[in-house]
C-alpha cells in the first residue's frame, strides 16, 4: 500500500494503470525485471500525488500538519522588500493558490516571507524562506519515512 494512502492524503480510486499515466523511466540495463517494474509500480499506486494538468487538483482539507518547534517562541519574519511588480505577482500567485483551494486565511503568530525566484524560462516561482522556522523545528519522523519509501524502490 501507498504510504500516501495509508495516511489519508490519496483514494482508493486515485490509483492509474501505467498506460494512463504516459511516462516512461530511463533505467540500467543491469537492472533485473524486478527492480524495473518497482518505481513503475510505486508511481502506479501513488498517481493520485501528480497533477495531471497544470491546473492545481483540489486539495485535501482532512489534513492538518503540525510543525514540532518544542517551547520556542513563535518565529515572526517581516516580508522582504519587492518591487511593485514583484508585488504583483506575489498577490496573483497568493490570490491563485486561495482560488484552487491550495491555501486558506489562517491567523498565526507566525510567518516567513515569500521569495520570488526567477526561472530559466524567464517566469517567476512562488516560494517561503523558511530557513529560520527550519532552525527550530524539532526532527521527528521525516528519516524514517524516506527510508521507507527508499525501501519500496
Amino acid at each position: 500500500m501507498c504510504y500516501f494512502r495509508h495516511i489519508g492524503l490519496l483514494d482508493d480510486q486515485q490509483e492509474t494503470s501505467e498506460s494512463q499515466m504516459n511516462c516512461s523511466l530511463m533505467m540500467s540495463p543491469e537492472l533485473s525485471d524486478e527492480q524495473r517494474n518497482k518505481p513503475s509500480e510505486l508511481l502506479r499506486k501513488c498517481s493520485g500525488l501528480f497533477t495531471k494538468t497544470d491546473k492545481s487538483t483540489a486539495a485535501k482539507t482532512n489534513v492538518k500538519h503540525r510543525i514540532f518547534t518544542g517551547d520556542h517562541a513563535p518565529i515572526n519574519q517581516r516580508a522582504y522588500r519587492v518591487s511593485p511588480t514583484e508585488r504583483r505577482i506575489i498577490h496573483e500567485e497568493v490570490q491563485k493558490m486561495l482560488d484552487e483551494g491550495i491555501v486558506q486565511p489562517f491567523e498565526s503568530p507566525w510567518s516567513s516571507p515569500v521569495v520570488l525566484v526567477r526561472k530559466k524560462d524567464g517566469s517567476w516561482r512562488f516560494c517561503v524562506d523558511y530557513r529560520k522556522l527550519n532552525s527550530v523545528t524539532k526532527k521527528t519522523f521525516i528519516l524514517c519515512l524516506v527510508l521507507t519509501i527508499r525501501s519500496t524502490v
